[in-house]
């Protein structure tokens, strides 16, 4: 018989091993907290308390469409504990996703070399120079993180 050969963790929703715990949550932002995101980042997870760290393995952003947004250099990220924190996730590029007449579905990568803060929240941030602009549409955000027990 042959082995399968993993090349990369097998992750699962509510997997927990020690010091180490995968979960999910769903976010629902209406049009004006979209739009006041900059000023006011949303948060996706609360922190986790003191010891522990959230790491961001993964996130979808939904537009269902109903009226669109405007924006010019305005994108996503996902940051710890801020607007000012440090990038938990990729940039989300705008143009061509909440500007759009057409519903939209856009992935939420993790960056590469993050540097995870300890007891530190998720929060969608506009890392542009302006607020959201338009009526705008409801936005969902499902993510999916591990809360990892770190002792510092």
């Amino acid at each position: 018989m042959g082995r399968e050969h993993f090349k990369r963790t097998v992750s699962a929703p509510g997997l927990a091993t020690p010091g180490y715990e995968i979960r999910t949550a769903t976010i629902a932002l209406t049009p004006a907290q979209f739009k006041a995101i900059r000023a006011t980042p949303a948060t996706l997870v609360p922190a986790p308390g003191p010891g522990r760290a959230l790491q961001l393995l993964s996130g979808t952003i939904i537009y269902h469409y109903a009226a669109v947004y405007t924006e010019t250099a305005d994108n996503l990220v996902a940051r710890y504990t801020n607007g000012s924190g440090a990038a938990a996730s990729q940039v989300i590029e705008t143009t061509g996703f909440i500007d759009q007449t057409v519903d939209h579905i856009r992935p939420m990568l993790p960056v590469n070399d993050a540097n995870i803060a300890t007891n530190a929240a998720l929060v969608l941030h506009n890392d542009g120079n302006d607020e959201f602009g338009g009526t705008g549409s409801a936005i969902r955000i499902f993510v999916e993180y591990a809360v990892i027990t770190t002792g510092l």
